[in-house]
């Protein structure tokens, strides 16, 4: 497995373990499971197929690049969540 694999699959798990933090706070399971892998799932197919179908000159590091780019916007936004849920949670036992 090459470095640039290890990163983006580190970046996942990254991902992923604040996606399961965001899931285990959630009221809302089972939606908010289906709406962040459905998101995942898109743009991580989108950058795969760009990655090895169309990487002829350099657009291979750009797809690889916005890859890992579109991991950290969506640890982002589930670290956002995470904070609004928690958040709620507190304001809610006061």
């Amino acid at each position: 497995m090459s470095e640039d694999n290890q990163l983006i699959l580190a970046c996942y798990f990254i991902n992923w373990i604040t996606l399961g933090a965001v899931i285990f706070y959630s009221s809302k399971k089972k939606q908010t499971i289906i709406i962040h892998l459905s998101i995942q799932l898109g743009y991580s197919l989108l950058w795969w197929y760009d990655l090895k179908y169309n990487s002829s000159g350099g657009t291979a590091l750009v797809s690889w690049f916005f890859w890992i780019i579109s991991i950290g916007i969506h640890w982002f936004v589930c670290l956002i969540q995470l904070g609004v849920i928690v958040w709620n949670r507190a304001k809610q036992v006061k």
